[in-house]
């Protein structure tokens, strides 16, 4: 097996204050953490988009870290800003400023890598393996340098979903436009393309055939984990004193906030009182508008906003719920679906795209456009405490057989190989 890069380019910008300990950052860690576990010849690299290159980065593991997973412990002064350049679509002018800023916090930056010498030191890409679970939107700048710099390293990418592309026609918004280009061309350079579920495969390839992507290469599925680690810390947080069913990222519109509101309601109206339903997460703004208009202005005293709770509240929120809400139209994994059935708690899932294989036989299905069949369920949880035991029971015995972060790197190395393998056969 030649050298095997991992990056940990999107954790690089989570110590910038970028990003959310969530989603992708935390699937990049996991599989990290794994990764250096079975492997402990695996090189972990960052990409500077100051200085257009790779970085070695000795990372601290486990228990030496301050989440218990990875922690690459950069002095916060020292980082470097992130850099915006021109947008297209702006006016001359307002490109020209951003071009002329962008070029004087490239000067800053330099100044603050210099300090951050002993922590990491430049690497060149050549005859290995670079493996990278980050946002298609950072792996285009390694894409880049990977060219402009003539390497020969393959450039193995985990996919998570290509769900901006389901309502890609006719007038794509900029976000998805963007996320069109940055696939196409990940897509195009990438030496293997593993994607996170049988789900966000197929998907994948049906959008090849749709023409909204290029033909993929050598293509393996690596599902993501159920498993939900501590870090290590003690919870802080206060439980609701009464029961309630939890929301971990569920918004509006896709994720499907819509029918469990509507549930709720739907309970009200008759007579009854409905579970409070935990909403943990970041807190989107519109989210928060529309629960103080209109029909779910009614809903305020069963409702309850956590805002980027820590991991450890996090577990304790899954824990003592009645249920974990997944109603969610399209996902390409669905984390939150996974968690809880790792610690232990039933979920209420819509049969959707890659529900079904988190949830096996395990989550407890219904019509995502059904809020009659939600409310009945969200009762019986609510109501039949022997219900509910069967659920926990089922998960209890099923707890073996559900996937760690272990399972996901051995099979990512795994897909490797074989990806080598078929290379050299073709070769």
């Amino acid at each position: 097996m030649p050298p095997i890069y991992y990056d940990l380019s999107e954790l690089y910008l989570l110590t910038r204050g970028r990003l959310k300990f969530y989603g992708i950052a935390r699937v990049v860690a996991e599989i990290a953490y794994e990764l250096h576990r079975l492997n402990r010849g695996i090189v972990f690299v960052i990409y500077d988009e100051t200085q257009r290159g790779f970085f070695e980065i000795e990372p601290n593991f486990g228990k030496a870290s301050h989440n218990g997973l990875v922690d690459l412990e950069l002095p916060q002064r020292s980082l470097p800003f992130r850099l915006h350049g021109p947008k297209e679509g702006r006016s001359l002018a307002n490109r020209v400023l951003a071009a002329v800023v962008s070029n004087c916090v490239r000067v800053v930056n330099r100044y603050k890598l210099r300090r951050l010498a002993s922590r990491f030191k430049p690497i060149e890409l050549r005859g290995g393996i670079l493996i990278s679970a980050g946002r298609p939107k950072l792996l285009v700048d390694i894409i880049d340098c990977l060219l402009s710099s003539g390497s020969d390293t393959r450039f193995h990418v985990l996919l998570h979903d290509c769900i901006p592309l389901h309502d890609f026609h006719p007038n794509p918004n900029s976000f998805q436009t963007k996320f069109h280009a940055d696939n196409n061309k990940v897509i195009r350079h990438a030496s293997h393309v593993m994607a996170n579920s049988k789900f966000t495969a197929a998907d994948l390839v049906a959008k090849v055939e749709e023409g909204l992507l290029p033909s993929l290469p050598r293509l393996s599925v690596v599902p993501l984990a159920h498993e939900c680690r501590p870090d290590g810390e003690a919870p802080t947080i206060t439980l609701p004193g009464r029961p309630y069913v939890l929301g971990v990222g569920i918004t509006l519109g896709r994720k499907n906030l819509d029918v469990v509101l509507a549930a709720q309601r739907m309970l009200m109206e008759q007579g009854k009182k409905p579970p409070l339903l935990v909403i943990a997460g970041a807190t989107r703004r519109r989210t928060v508008v529309d629960l103080k208009k209109g029909l779910n202005s009614a809903l305020a005293p069963h409702v309850l906003l956590i805002d980027n709770p820590s991991q450890a509240d996090l577990i304790e929120l899954y824990r003592n719920a009645l249920a974990t809400m997944m109603p969610s139209r399209l996902e390409g994994w669905g984390l939150p679906l996974g968690e809880s059935l790792w610690l232990g708690t039933p979920v209420l899932a819509a049969p959707s795209s890659s529900l079904p294989e988190v949830g096996r036989d395990l989550a407890v299905y219904f019509d995502p456009d059904s809020p009659a069949e939600l409310a009945g369920l969200l009762e019986r949880l609510g109501g039949d405490q022997n219900y509910r035991r069967e659920l926990q029971k089922r998960i209890a015995e099923a707890r073996p057989g559900l996937r760690s972060w272990r399972h996901v790197a051995e099979d990512m190395l795994a897909s490797l190989k074989n990806s080598d393998d078929q290379a050299m056969a073709a070769g």
